[in-house]
């Protein structure tokens, strides 16, 4: 208090009118003082995984953006559509987990490089861009970690912190990665009809094997 009236009176002395404000010191780790329930504890370890899981998304967006851009190949038109409501979903999810994080009283981190240091999932070495299987097989790769790591995070946000409204979150996100890993492995699947030999139609509309 003392130190607030004594900027007042250097600011009067100098014939100047000048509004300070006092800024709140805060870190990632913040955690500000609410009730609903859960010990800080456990409020510190549900926000702990969310953080943790929006770094991994937030690798997985940036990922299915990169792949949208570069896909190639016939398949072109429905890859690129497809990767770009794949992008849309995890924004959205990356949004939802950050907000999740706020709502228990933590923070958000924002930067790409504590994304990248905390996250599980991995990048492309270098300025490698993967050929179109590749890169389908690596988002399936990357999908299907995030389930798992999801699976993890779930019965531990319920069962060691109390915590059933982010489990019920996190249990929405993953089924939305099971469709999305769903739809990626379907392409990647070779068709039924390849197994068959091809066939050849004569005049009289007879099939014969090739």
């Amino acid at each position: 208090m003392a130190e607030r009236k004594k900027t007042k009176a250097a600011e009067v002395s100098n014939g100047k009118i000048q509004t300070t404000v006092s800024e709140r010191k805060k870190t990632i780790q913040s955690l500000l003082p609410i009730r609903n329930g859960m010990s800080d504890g456990n409020r510190k370890g549900v926000i702990d995984i969310l953080h943790h899981q929006l770094a991994d998304h937030y690798v997985l967006l940036t990922k299915t953006k990169f792949y949208h851009w570069n896909i190639e190949g016939p398949e072109f038109h429905d890859l690129h559509e497809l990767l770009d409501q794949h992008y849309e979903i995890i924004a959205e999810q990356v949004d939802e987990i950050a907000e999740q994080a706020l709502k228990l009283g933590g923070q958000a981190p924002g930067t790409l490089g504590w994304f990248k240091d905390n996250a599980r999932l991995g990048e492309d070495p270098g300025d490698t861009i993967p050929d179109t299987r590749a890169m389908l097989r690596n988002l399936l790769a990357d999908h299907e970690a995030v389930i798992t790591l999801l699976h993890g995070d779930i019965t531990k946000t319920e069962d060691d912190f109390d915590d059933k409204v982010t489990s019920n979150k996190l249990q929405e996100f993953s089924d939305q990665h099971h469709k999305m890993a769903w739809m990626i492995r379907m392409i990647l699947q070779p068709s039924s009809l390849e197994d068959y030999p091809p066939v050849i139609a004569d005049v009289r509309g007879r099939i014969s094997e090739v």
